[in-house]
């Protein structure tokens, strides 16, 4: 964490409850929209205040930065789905997707999309991506929202049970993280390579 925020964060349990619960709040929107930002190790700082009883308390502090991430989450879907024909008329965005890609992605979507929506959230960088691809496809909106919704309670409140477990401590929080990273980008890889896989021996059956 740069050093401001840093400071801020050590701070957070004298200030005001409501500057509290917009920072963390604001957090979880910046979390989304800007992946390098520290938002989950704030996160998980917050569930350790917590469970402290500072700050605030546990239930105001989750109930902060889930809104936070939830209602970017809400904006942005709801936007690309509404603006989804203007998107494919738009010249960059056609030269690379045609009509058959969009009918694939289509497809893929209506078939995986429950999985992409869930685990685009726990694949770091990948769930503002998920999110605005899923609108732009013209995922059904209920049960997309639904999705991001339960996502986002699952990833948010293991983190924040991680953060009541391990406490303040910088060098556990980071390496935690960075443990996180590694694994669901594993598995992100390895989707992937399955993926490719699948496809190779459909195209070999084929022939």
């Amino acid at each position: 964490m740069n050093e401001f925020i840093d400071s801020l964060v050590n701070q957070l349990d004298s200030l005001p409850v409501i500057v509290a619960y917009t920072f963390f709040y604001l957090s979880g929107v910046l979390q989304m929209i800007f992946p390098p930002y520290p938002g989950d190790e704030i996160f998980i700082f917050g569930g350790y205040l917590g469970s402290q009883g500072k700050a605030g308390g546990f239930f105001p502090i989750f109930i902060s930065y889930f809104l936070g991430i939830l209602s970017i989450s809400f904006f942005f879907f709801l936007v690309s789905h509404r603006n989804k024909d203007l998107i494919y008329k738009n010249r960059i965005v056609g030269s690379v997707i045609n009509e058959d890609v969009k009918e694939k992605s289509r497809k893929n979507f209506k078939k995986h999309g429950w999985l992409m929506f869930f685990m685009g959230r726990f694949i770091p960088g990948l769930s503002l991506v998920t999110v605005i691809m899923g609108g732009v496809i013209g995922f059904n909106k209920s049960v997309a929202l639904s999705l991001i919704a339960f996502s986002s309670f699952v990833h948010e409140a293991v983190f924040f049970f991680i953060g009541c477990v391990i406490g303040s401590n910088k060098l556990y929080i980071t390496k935690f993280i960075s443990i996180y990273n590694i694994f669901f980008i594993g598995i992100l890889v390895l989707m992937v390579l399955l993926f490719v896989f699948k496809k190779f021996l459909k195209k070999e059956k084929r022939n």
